[in-house]
Parts: structure tokens; sequence; C-alpha cells
């Protein structure tokens, strides 16, 4: 779940898989290169949650929730970009 005390938005990706050292870390690299691409604050820990539980998913699909690593995790990233962006956007653009 993410909130900025006022709002709220729950990640539906569920993936015990990244609970290992240096997560934490990939997932702050992407949410401060969301912040960096000029994406307001809680969107960016938005999608960065988003995106880094879709990336955990398809490594725990393949190989299973133990021995992930965070190294896999950031190679997965570009993929998951890739299947997001896959799916137009709501505000049309």
């Amino acid at each position: 779940m993410v909130s900025d005390g006022g709002k709220f938005r729950v990640n539906p990706h569920i993936v015990p898989g990244l609970s290992v050292p240096g997560s934490g870390d990939v997932l702050s690299g992407l949410v401060g290169a969301f912040l960096a691409m000029g994406i307001q604050a809680f969107d960016a820990a938005a999608v960065a949650a988003f995106v880094h539980g879709s990336a955990g998913e398809s490594i725990q699909d393949r190989k299973g929730p133990h021995g992930i690593t965070a190294s896999e995790i950031a190679l997965a990233l570009p993929s998951a970009l890739n299947r997001l962006s896959a799916f137009p956007r709501k505000d049309g653009l």
C-alpha cells in the first residue's frame, strides 16, 4: 500500500520473493527515476511499487520465491516497464 496520508493505492502484486537484501534499494532507485522524470511524489511511489512488484512477480513465476536477488529485480525492470507501456494511458497520452 502506498499513501501520502490522504490518499492511498493498493499494489496488487504480492511477491514474498521481494523480501531480499537490496530489493528496497532497487525500489527507491525506481522512485527516484520517476521523480527525475517529473512525476509527482505520490504517483512516482505508487507506479514504482507496481513496476517493482511486477518485475518480482515475473521472476517468482519463473524460479519460485526463494533465491531472488536484487540484481535480478533490477534486470527485470525494463521488461516490466515494457509490459506496462503496452496499455493505453487513461489520460489519452
